[in-house]
Protein backbone atom coordinates (compact mmCIF):
# COMPACT_ATOMS: atom_id res chain seq x y z
CA UNK A 1 0.00 0.00 0.00
CA UNK A 2 1.49 3.35 -1.02
CA UNK A 3 1.01 6.66 0.74
CA UNK A 4 -1.74 7.86 -1.61
CA UNK A 5 -3.76 4.67 -1.10
CA UNK A 6 -3.37 4.92 2.66
CA UNK A 7 -4.55 8.53 2.66
CA UNK A 8 -7.54 7.63 0.47
CA UNK A 9 -8.54 4.84 2.86
CA UNK A 10 -8.18 7.17 5.84
CA UNK A 11 -10.56 9.65 4.18
CA UNK A 12 -13.08 6.85 3.55
CA UNK A 13 -12.82 5.69 7.17
CA UNK A 14 -13.36 9.24 8.47
CA UNK A 15 -16.38 9.68 6.19
CA UNK A 16 -17.83 6.34 7.31
CA UNK A 17 -17.35 7.21 10.98
CA UNK A 18 -19.23 10.46 10.40
CA UNK A 19 -22.05 8.51 8.72
CA UNK A 20 -22.31 6.13 11.69
CA UNK A 21 -22.51 8.99 14.18
CA UNK A 22 -25.88 9.91 12.65
CA UNK A 23 -28.12 7.31 14.31
CA UNK A 24 -31.05 8.32 12.09
CA UNK A 25 -29.18 7.76 8.83
CA UNK A 26 -29.07 4.68 6.61
CA UNK A 27 -26.32 2.11 7.12
CA UNK A 28 -26.05 1.43 3.38
CA UNK A 29 -23.40 4.10 2.60
CA UNK A 30 -21.22 2.96 5.55
CA UNK A 31 -21.51 -0.66 4.41
CA UNK A 32 -20.34 0.29 0.93
CA UNK A 33 -17.33 2.06 2.39
CA UNK A 34 -16.62 -0.89 4.71
CA UNK A 35 -16.51 -3.23 1.68
CA UNK A 36 -14.03 -0.93 -0.07
CA UNK A 37 -11.79 -0.68 3.00
CA UNK A 38 -11.92 -4.43 3.72
CA UNK A 39 -11.02 -5.24 0.10
CA UNK A 40 -7.96 -2.97 0.10
CA UNK A 41 -6.80 -4.35 3.46
CA UNK A 42 -7.22 -7.97 2.40
CA UNK A 43 -9.92 -8.63 5.01
CA UNK A 44 -11.78 -11.22 2.94
CA UNK A 45 -14.16 -12.51 5.63
CA UNK A 46 -15.25 -9.00 6.63
CA UNK A 47 -15.75 -8.09 2.96
CA UNK A 48 -18.07 -11.11 2.45
CA UNK A 49 -19.92 -10.25 5.65
CA UNK A 50 -20.64 -6.66 4.62
CA UNK A 51 -21.59 -7.74 1.09
CA UNK A 52 -24.21 -10.07 2.58
CA UNK A 53 -25.53 -7.24 4.71
CA UNK A 54 -26.07 -5.21 1.53
CA UNK A 55 -27.46 -8.00 -0.66
CA UNK A 56 -29.06 -10.26 1.95
CA UNK A 57 -28.16 -13.71 3.21
CA UNK A 58 -30.07 -15.61 0.52
CA UNK A 59 -27.28 -14.84 -1.96
CA UNK A 60 -24.78 -17.18 -0.30
CA UNK A 61 -26.96 -20.28 -0.41
CA UNK A 62 -25.78 -23.17 -2.59
CA UNK A 63 -28.33 -25.82 -1.59
CA UNK A 64 -32.06 -25.90 -0.93
CA UNK A 65 -31.72 -27.55 2.49
CA UNK A 66 -30.43 -26.19 5.80
CA UNK A 67 -26.96 -24.65 5.78
CA UNK A 68 -24.60 -23.44 8.45
CA UNK A 69 -24.49 -19.66 8.58
CA UNK A 70 -20.71 -19.80 8.16
CA UNK A 71 -21.21 -21.70 4.87
CA UNK A 72 -23.69 -19.08 3.69
CA UNK A 73 -21.18 -16.35 4.48
CA UNK A 74 -18.27 -18.32 3.03
CA UNK A 75 -15.93 -17.30 5.86
CA UNK A 76 -13.06 -19.22 7.48
CA UNK A 77 -14.08 -22.17 9.65
CA UNK A 78 -12.74 -20.62 12.85
CA UNK A 79 -14.22 -17.17 12.18
CA UNK A 80 -16.45 -15.67 14.88
CA UNK A 81 -18.39 -13.65 12.30
CA UNK A 82 -21.35 -16.11 12.00
CA UNK A 83 -21.93 -15.94 15.75
CA UNK A 84 -21.72 -12.15 15.69
CA UNK A 85 -24.21 -11.95 12.79
CA UNK A 86 -26.66 -14.29 14.56
CA UNK A 87 -26.39 -12.11 17.66
CA UNK A 88 -28.23 -9.21 15.99
CA UNK A 89 -30.10 -10.81 13.06
CA UNK A 90 -31.61 -13.67 15.09
CA UNK A 91 -34.67 -12.20 16.80
CA UNK A 92 -37.11 -13.82 19.20
CA UNK A 93 -40.74 -13.23 18.30
CA UNK A 94 -43.88 -15.06 19.33
CA UNK A 95 -46.89 -16.66 17.73
CA UNK A 96 -50.25 -17.64 19.13
CA UNK A 97 -51.98 -20.97 18.83
CA UNK A 98 -55.31 -22.22 20.11
CA UNK A 99 -55.50 -25.55 21.94
CA UNK A 100 -58.31 -27.26 23.79
CA UNK A 101 -56.77 -26.24 27.13
CA UNK A 102 -55.64 -22.74 26.17
CA UNK A 103 -57.36 -20.70 23.43
CA UNK A 104 -54.46 -18.20 23.07
CA UNK A 105 -51.15 -19.78 23.93
CA UNK A 106 -48.07 -17.58 23.39
CA UNK A 107 -45.19 -19.54 21.81
CA UNK A 108 -41.63 -18.15 21.36
CA UNK A 109 -40.06 -18.29 17.89
CA UNK A 110 -36.49 -17.56 16.76
CA UNK A 111 -36.33 -15.88 13.37
CA UNK A 112 -33.31 -14.96 11.27
CA UNK A 113 -33.94 -11.83 9.19
CA UNK A 114 -32.10 -12.58 5.94
CA UNK A 115 -33.19 -9.47 3.99
CA UNK A 116 -30.75 -6.80 2.76
CA UNK A 117 -30.25 -4.13 5.38
CA UNK A 118 -31.97 -1.52 3.19
CA UNK A 119 -35.16 -3.63 3.21
CA UNK A 120 -35.04 -3.91 6.99
CA UNK A 121 -34.61 -0.13 7.25
CA UNK A 122 -37.65 0.32 4.98
CA UNK A 123 -39.72 -2.18 7.00
CA UNK A 124 -38.83 -0.38 10.20
CA UNK A 125 -39.78 2.96 8.73
CA UNK A 126 -43.16 1.58 7.64
CA UNK A 127 -43.81 0.10 11.07
CA UNK A 128 -42.85 3.32 12.87
CA UNK A 129 -45.34 5.20 10.72
CA UNK A 130 -48.13 2.71 11.41
CA UNK A 131 -47.09 2.28 15.09
CA UNK A 132 -48.02 -1.39 14.93
CA UNK A 133 -46.37 -4.75 15.31
CA UNK A 134 -44.28 -6.35 12.63
CA UNK A 135 -45.42 -9.79 11.48
CA UNK A 136 -43.80 -12.58 9.46
CA UNK A 137 -45.85 -15.47 8.09
CA UNK A 138 -44.04 -18.82 8.06
CA UNK A 139 -45.56 -21.60 5.88
CA UNK A 140 -46.01 -24.92 7.69
CA UNK A 141 -43.61 -26.72 5.36
CA UNK A 142 -40.91 -24.13 6.12
CA UNK A 143 -41.06 -24.60 9.89
CA UNK A 144 -37.98 -26.30 11.36
CA UNK A 145 -38.69 -29.71 12.93
CA UNK A 146 -38.26 -28.33 16.44
CA UNK A 147 -41.39 -26.24 15.89
CA UNK A 148 -43.50 -28.45 13.60
CA UNK A 149 -43.02 -31.51 15.82
CA UNK A 150 -43.92 -29.49 18.91
CA UNK A 151 -47.09 -28.22 17.31
CA UNK A 152 -47.98 -31.70 16.12
CA UNK A 153 -47.69 -32.95 19.70
CA UNK A 154 -50.21 -30.25 20.66
CA UNK A 155 -52.51 -31.57 17.91
CA UNK A 156 -52.10 -28.32 16.01
CA UNK A 157 -51.11 -28.21 12.33
CA UNK A 158 -51.91 -24.79 10.82
CA UNK A 159 -51.13 -24.01 7.19
CA UNK A 160 -48.88 -21.21 8.37
CA UNK A 161 -47.71 -19.47 11.53
CA UNK A 162 -47.78 -15.69 11.98
CA UNK A 163 -44.91 -14.47 14.16
CA UNK A 164 -45.12 -11.09 15.89
CA UNK A 165 -42.21 -8.72 16.53
CA UNK A 166 -42.09 -5.24 17.98
CA UNK A 167 -40.52 -2.41 15.95
CA UNK A 168 -37.91 -2.10 18.72
CA UNK A 169 -36.69 -5.61 17.95
CA UNK A 170 -36.30 -4.73 14.29
CA UNK A 171 -34.37 -1.61 15.33
CA UNK A 172 -32.08 -3.92 17.30
CA UNK A 173 -30.86 -5.44 14.02
CA UNK A 174 -29.77 -2.02 12.81
CA UNK A 175 -28.16 -1.04 16.10
CA UNK A 176 -26.30 -4.36 16.25
CA UNK A 177 -24.86 -3.87 12.76
CA UNK A 178 -24.07 -0.22 13.52
CA UNK A 179 -22.10 -1.35 16.58
CA UNK A 180 -20.18 -3.89 14.51
CA UNK A 181 -19.30 -1.27 11.89
CA UNK A 182 -18.26 1.09 14.69
CA UNK A 183 -15.79 -1.60 15.80
CA UNK A 184 -14.57 -2.35 12.28
CA UNK A 185 -13.50 1.14 11.19
CA UNK A 186 -11.19 1.94 14.15
CA UNK A 187 -9.49 -1.44 13.60
CA UNK A 188 -9.14 -0.65 9.90
CA UNK A 189 -7.70 2.76 10.74
CA UNK A 190 -4.98 1.15 12.85
CA UNK A 191 -4.11 -1.24 10.02
CA UNK A 192 -3.87 1.61 7.55
CA UNK A 193 -1.72 3.72 9.88
CA UNK A 194 0.60 0.84 10.62
CA UNK A 195 0.50 -0.36 6.98
CA UNK A 196 0.18 -3.91 8.28
CA UNK A 197 -1.69 -6.92 6.88
CA UNK A 198 -4.91 -7.85 8.69
CA UNK A 199 -4.57 -9.93 11.84
CA UNK A 200 -5.02 -13.70 11.67
CA UNK A 201 -8.55 -14.97 12.41
CA UNK A 202 -9.09 -15.34 16.16
CA UNK A 203 -9.05 -18.78 17.75
CA UNK A 204 -12.64 -19.39 18.93
CA UNK A 205 -13.04 -19.50 22.69
CA UNK A 206 -16.31 -21.38 22.56
CA UNK A 207 -18.37 -23.32 20.09
CA UNK A 208 -21.95 -22.93 19.01
CA UNK A 209 -24.20 -24.61 16.50
CA UNK A 210 -26.02 -22.34 14.07
CA UNK A 211 -28.59 -23.97 11.80
CA UNK A 212 -30.20 -21.91 9.10
CA UNK A 213 -33.55 -22.86 7.63
CA UNK A 214 -34.95 -22.09 4.20
CA UNK A 215 -33.23 -18.81 3.67
CA UNK A 216 -34.67 -18.30 0.19
CA UNK A 217 -38.14 -17.84 1.69
CA UNK A 218 -38.90 -17.41 5.34
CA UNK A 219 -35.73 -18.06 7.33
CA UNK A 220 -35.09 -19.54 10.72
CA UNK A 221 -31.81 -19.64 12.60
CA UNK A 222 -31.59 -21.66 15.79
CA UNK A 223 -28.50 -21.10 17.88
CA UNK A 224 -27.55 -23.59 20.57
CA UNK A 225 -25.08 -21.68 22.72
CA UNK A 226 -22.26 -23.47 24.46
CA UNK A 227 -21.14 -22.78 28.00
CA UNK A 228 -20.42 -19.13 28.65
CA UNK A 229 -16.88 -17.98 28.02
CA UNK A 230 -15.23 -14.75 29.03
CA UNK A 231 -12.73 -13.18 26.65
CA UNK A 232 -10.07 -11.00 28.16
CA UNK A 233 -8.60 -8.33 25.89
CA UNK A 234 -4.82 -8.46 25.82
CA UNK A 235 -4.39 -4.97 24.44
CA UNK A 236 -3.24 -2.31 26.89
CA UNK A 237 -3.28 0.55 24.41
CA UNK A 238 -4.17 3.91 25.91
CA UNK A 239 -6.58 6.51 24.65
CA UNK A 240 -7.22 10.17 25.40
CA UNK A 241 -9.29 10.37 28.59
CA UNK A 242 -11.50 13.20 27.36
CA UNK A 243 -12.25 11.25 24.17
CA UNK A 244 -13.15 8.14 26.16
CA UNK A 245 -15.52 10.14 28.40
CA UNK A 246 -17.10 11.76 25.35
CA UNK A 247 -17.62 8.32 23.78
CA UNK A 248 -19.24 7.03 26.98
CA UNK A 249 -21.63 10.00 27.03
CA UNK A 250 -22.54 9.48 23.37
CA UNK A 251 -23.21 5.77 23.93
CA UNK A 252 -25.32 6.45 27.02
CA UNK A 253 -27.38 8.98 25.03
CA UNK A 254 -28.00 6.30 22.39
CA UNK A 255 -28.10 3.33 24.79
CA UNK A 256 -31.41 2.20 23.26
CA UNK A 257 -29.46 1.34 20.08
CA UNK A 258 -27.09 -0.95 21.99
CA UNK A 259 -29.53 -2.96 24.10
CA UNK A 260 -30.28 -6.46 22.80
CA UNK A 261 -32.74 -9.11 23.96
CA UNK A 262 -36.12 -10.66 23.31
CA UNK A 263 -39.33 -8.70 22.96
CA UNK A 264 -40.16 -8.68 26.68
CA UNK A 265 -36.65 -7.55 27.61
CA UNK A 266 -36.69 -4.74 25.04
CA UNK A 267 -40.09 -3.51 26.27
CA UNK A 268 -38.86 -3.63 29.88
CA UNK A 269 -35.85 -1.52 28.91
CA UNK A 270 -38.08 0.99 27.13
CA UNK A 271 -40.11 1.50 30.31
CA UNK A 272 -36.95 2.15 32.35
CA UNK A 273 -34.99 4.03 29.69
CA UNK A 274 -35.00 7.50 31.31
CA UNK A 275 -33.98 6.19 34.76
CA UNK A 276 -31.26 4.00 33.21
CA UNK A 277 -29.76 6.91 31.28
CA UNK A 278 -29.85 9.12 34.39
CA UNK A 279 -28.01 6.47 36.43
CA UNK A 280 -25.42 5.78 33.72
CA UNK A 281 -24.71 9.49 33.29
CA UNK A 282 -24.09 9.82 37.04
CA UNK A 283 -21.52 7.03 36.77
CA UNK A 284 -19.85 8.67 33.75
CA UNK A 285 -19.65 12.01 35.59
CA UNK A 286 -18.02 10.32 38.59
CA UNK A 287 -15.57 8.47 36.33
CA UNK A 288 -14.59 11.81 34.78
CA UNK A 289 -13.96 13.25 38.25
CA UNK A 290 -11.80 10.28 39.27
CA UNK A 291 -9.70 10.51 36.09
CA UNK A 292 -9.39 14.31 36.04
CA UNK A 293 -5.59 14.14 36.50
CA UNK A 294 -4.97 11.35 33.97
CA UNK A 295 -4.67 12.64 30.38
CA UNK A 296 -4.61 9.11 28.93
CA UNK A 297 -6.12 5.82 30.15
CA UNK A 298 -6.50 2.23 29.03
CA UNK A 299 -9.66 0.14 29.20
CA UNK A 300 -8.70 -1.51 32.50
CA UNK A 301 -8.21 1.86 34.17
CA UNK A 302 -11.58 3.04 32.85
CA UNK A 303 -13.30 -0.08 34.18
CA UNK A 304 -11.60 0.25 37.58
CA UNK A 305 -12.76 3.87 37.73
CA UNK A 306 -16.30 2.69 36.90
CA UNK A 307 -16.16 0.14 39.75
CA UNK A 308 -15.07 2.74 42.30
CA UNK A 309 -17.50 5.36 40.93
CA UNK A 310 -20.37 2.89 41.27
CA UNK A 311 -19.41 2.08 44.87
CA UNK A 312 -19.17 5.78 45.79
CA UNK A 313 -22.56 6.58 44.29
CA UNK A 314 -24.20 3.71 46.18
CA UNK A 315 -22.60 4.78 49.48
CA UNK A 316 -23.72 8.39 48.96
CA UNK A 317 -27.19 7.11 47.99
CA UNK A 318 -27.03 8.99 44.69
CA UNK A 319 -27.94 5.83 42.77
CA UNK A 320 -30.35 3.07 43.69
CA UNK A 321 -28.80 -0.43 43.90
CA UNK A 322 -32.08 -1.85 42.58
CA UNK A 323 -31.67 0.19 39.40
CA UNK A 324 -28.06 -1.02 39.04
CA UNK A 325 -29.32 -4.59 39.28
CA UNK A 326 -31.91 -3.90 36.59
CA UNK A 327 -29.27 -2.34 34.33
CA UNK A 328 -26.93 -5.31 34.68
CA UNK A 329 -29.69 -7.69 33.59
CA UNK A 330 -30.01 -6.12 30.16
CA UNK A 331 -28.02 -7.54 27.26
CA UNK A 332 -25.85 -5.00 25.44
CA UNK A 333 -23.90 -5.00 22.21
CA UNK A 334 -20.11 -4.85 22.49
CA UNK A 335 -19.22 -1.20 23.07
CA UNK A 336 -17.22 1.04 25.41
CA UNK A 337 -20.17 1.51 27.76
CA UNK A 338 -20.53 -2.30 27.90
CA UNK A 339 -16.86 -3.02 28.63
CA UNK A 340 -16.51 -0.15 31.11
CA UNK A 341 -19.77 0.69 32.90
CA UNK A 342 -21.74 -2.56 32.59
CA UNK A 343 -18.60 -4.52 33.48
CA UNK A 344 -17.91 -2.09 36.33
CA UNK A 345 -21.38 -2.64 37.78
CA UNK A 346 -20.86 -6.41 37.61
CA UNK A 347 -17.51 -6.17 39.42
CA UNK A 348 -18.90 -3.80 42.06
CA UNK A 349 -22.04 -5.85 42.67
CA UNK A 350 -20.68 -8.13 45.47
CA UNK A 351 -19.61 -4.99 47.36
CA UNK A 352 -22.99 -3.34 46.75
CA UNK A 353 -24.82 -6.39 48.08
CA UNK A 354 -22.66 -6.46 51.21
CA UNK A 355 -23.18 -2.74 51.76
CA UNK A 356 -26.95 -3.08 51.35
CA UNK A 357 -27.03 -5.83 53.99
CA UNK A 358 -25.26 -3.61 56.54
CA UNK A 359 -28.13 -1.16 56.08
CA UNK A 360 -30.72 -3.90 56.54
CA UNK A 361 -31.44 -4.30 52.83
CA UNK A 362 -32.10 -7.56 50.95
Amino acid sequence: MNQNQAQALQRIIEQASAQLSNHQGSLVPALGMAITVAEHLGMKDEKRWFEHELSGYAKGRRTAGPMMLGDVLGVAENSDIPERVARYRRVEGSFYIATSSNPARDMPYLHFFYQPIAEIEALLQQQSQSQGQFTVTIPWNSLPPIYSSGLTELLVAPQSVTVYFSPLQLAGILSGLRAELSRFFPTARLLVEANLPPPAPPIPVSTSTTTTGNITGQTITIVTASGSAKVEASSVSKTDTSSAIATLREEVAAIQDLIIGNRKEILEFERQQDDIKLTLNKIVNRIEERLANKPVVNNEELTNAAVEATKELVISKEVDPTMLKQISRHGITQSLVASVIFEGIQQAWPYIQAFAKTLGGP
